[in-house]
């Protein structure tokens, strides 16, 4: 079996400008104002293209030191808020103390039906949990979904004469697409077999996350993640996009966004077993358990080759961004 790996990025920027809503901190001190212009970069790609993403929950976080000198993070409750994304943009402006030192977190989620001026978290419809930014989850598994999508970042920031700093949010998630090249679906077709909708069972060590560290909250053994059937994705992806050799376009047949770790730890380690259905809700296709299948935050896993029909051959490719940056592994 043939795997590749290969690095790929995105990312939503987010720059600090002009006021919005105001947060006291609610100490004593000099109070300055600091607003974040949020923008979430345009990408041009129908699928991971960020649409979806349309609030960020923001808060501040005083900085303590321990006994031991290891800095502590205690939540500003009055600073949290939700700011509606409208135009690939929002604004945040707590009102902090001069002098102290905050860490400020920042994730971006889909949430249904928000709106400016009504956006704050609403479990029925936002995609995942931020009641506790240091211990972020999916609220309901689906497969197939862009309203999984999201971006993450902190700042860390001593409130001083300079109240306009910008900081990068980046993918938590890592987005996991398998495919098939075209005549592996025309041979399904043939055989009265179209695919339609899959689900996916992922077996990953996390499965929450913490935007104040900026690290995922690691389990000691596996937790098994069902994500539900959805429609298929349409379209393709082709992994000559993130720097392969190879110019082929693979037809989805599942999308998936996971927690994984971040770009400076090792990837996360997946199990996994795809299950494909027909336009009758009747089950085609099942892959056997892949295992150890890389994830990393901010990056891309493709699965792709003739996987229903003839002989079964995996590749796998792990990609960071648009950068044509290639790390392959032959086996």
């Amino acid at each position: 079996m043939k795997k590749l790996f290969q690095l790929f990025a995105a990312a939503v920027v987010v720059l600090f400008a002009a006021a919005c809503e105001k947060s006291s901190v609610g100490e004593t001190g000099e109070e300055v104002q600091v607003s974040y212009a949020v923008n979430l970069g345009s990408v041009t790609k129908a699928v991971g293209d960020a649409s979806k993403v349309n609030v960020v929950a923001c808060a501040v976080y005083k900085v303590n030191k321990n006994e031991n000198g290891v800095e502590t993070y205690s939540l500003i409750q009055s600073t949290k808020k939700n700011v509606f994304i409208k135009n690939g943009s929002a604004t945040y402006s707590p009102i902090l103390i001069k002098g102290q030192k905050y860490r400020i977190a920042f994730f971006a989620y889909h949430q249904k039906d928000a709106q400016e001026g009504n956006c704050e978290y609403d479990a029925g419809n936002a995609a995942y949990n931020i009641t506790d930014l240091t211990a972020v989850k999916v609220n309901t598994y689906l497969n197939n979904s862009e309203n999984l999508d999201a971006f993450a970042k902190y700042e860390d920031l001593t409130v001083g004469s300079n109240v306009n700093p910008s900081v990068t949010l980046v993918r938590p998630v890592a987005q996991l697409n398998i495919g098939v090249t075209q005549t592996d679906w025309n041979n399904a077709v043939a055989l009265g077999e179209t695919p339609t909708s899959s689900e996916i069972k992922i077996s990953v060590p996390v499965n929450e996350y913490n935007a104040v560290t900026g690290k995922v909250n690691s389990l000691n053994s596996n937790v098994d993640l069902q994500y539900d059937r959805q429609t298929l994705v349409s379209g393709s992806f082709n992994p000559k996009e993130s720097g392969t050799q190879e110019d082929i376009d693979y037809k989805y047949l599942s999308l998936t966004y996971v927690f994984a770790t971040s770009e400076s730890d090792a990837s996360t380690q997946a199990d996994l077993a795809l299950t494909v259905y027909n336009g009758n809700g009747a089950k085609m296709f099942e892959t056997s358990q892949l295992t150890n299948i890389p994830l990393k935050a901010n990056h891309k896993t493709n699965i792709y080759g003739t996987l229903m029909t003839g002989a079964v051959n995996y590749n796998i490719s792990l990609s960071k961004g648009f950068a044509p940056e290639e790390n392959n592994v032959q086996k």
